[in-house]
């Protein structure tokens, strides 16, 4: 996995795993001064670690990330040496094995904080995503899929990405039926929201059911402008070219700016129609329409 350049890209483009992706426990501190100092000192060191490149133009390590790290470090063993069980830390101390490449390290250190103190339900399931998310970097997705084995019972807002999360993992794994299932699951969930099922539409698409993808859109298309877009690519891509063009149509009609700003992420899926005059009309456009609500 190239880790040179940190970047927030999509986590389940399958291509990298990035800072981005990692979701914060979301903790507050309770523990005495010295314990809440050190903590914060190590927070905001790995976050600006985490701003920044691996390696500068000529190849070498950033110093400063570097010192940061270290510092950070340090920060953290004097944390271990107050309170060797505080899920804060522990949080925090698998992050830095993130940011240091150290994939396996990081993915136990997340599942070590999930039985810590100070560890709430909600901060439990986030660690079991980034914990996941940390195996499958390491290469180990059977490990990863075994984590989220019970992502569907989730309570907080992460339900969705740690299935989502798991069907990736399963594919990794060798187990394409079993998350092909999941995903059809996923994209039928009432109690999922419209951009997951999205992403879920995707997976389905990389398994090559058209049907289970298109119904997925189909539903989200009711609630955000992404469904509809998500749509239009899809009959694209199966060659119904004009159908596609009215779905992007109706896209630009809502919201030109962000309507365009979706259709140059897939550039390379609209490359067959460029040419045509339709498509270079809306693309070429310099009005936008007003999104609705506003």
């Amino acid at each position: 996995m190239n880790t040179d350049t940190i970047t927030s890209i999509s986590v389940y483009s399958g291509t990298a795993l990035v800072v981005g992706a990692l979701v914060w426990g979301g903790f507050f501190y309770k523990a005495n001064a010295d314990l809440s100092t050190l903590v914060n000192a190590a927070e905001v060191r790995l976050r600006l670690a985490a701003s920044m490149p691996i390696k500068d133009k000529k190849g070498l390590p950033v110093a400063a990330r570097a010192n940061l790290l270290q510092q950070a470090r340090e920060s953290l063993d004097a944390v271990e040496r107050i309170e060797s069980n505080y899920a804060p830390a522990g949080e925090l101390r698998a992050f830095q094995h993130f940011l240091e490449g150290r994939y396996e390290e990081s993915a136990r250190a997340y599942a070590a904080a999930r039985q810590m103190n100070e560890c709430s339900d909600e901060m439990r399931e986030n660690y079991a995503l980034n914990e996941a998310r940390m195996w499958r970097a390491a290469g180990r997705p059977v490990e990863a899929a075994a984590v989220l084995d019970t992502a569907r019972e989730f309570r907080s807002a992460q339900r969705g990405q740690a299935q989502l999360e798991r069907v990736m993992a399963l594919q990794e794994a060798g187990k394409s039926a079993e998350a092909k299932s999941l995903a059809d699951a996923i994209a039928g969930d009432t109690g999922i929201d419209a951009m997951t099922r999205i992403e879920a539409g995707r997976c389905l698409e990389r398994f090559g059911h058209w049907e289970s993808a298109e119904l997925a859109y189909e539903v989200a298309r009711k609630e955000i402008l992404e469904g509809t877009y998500a749509l239009a690519r899809l009959k694209l891509v199966k060659g119904s070219t004009d159908k596609a063009l009215d779905l992007l149509d109706e896209c630009f009609a809502r919201d030109g700016g962000k309507a365009k700003s979706l259709v140059e992420s897939d550039q390379a899926d609209w490359q067959s129609v460029a040419s045509e005059a339709r498509f270079r009309r809306l693309m070429d456009s310099s009005s936008t329409a007003t999104p609705p609500g506003r």
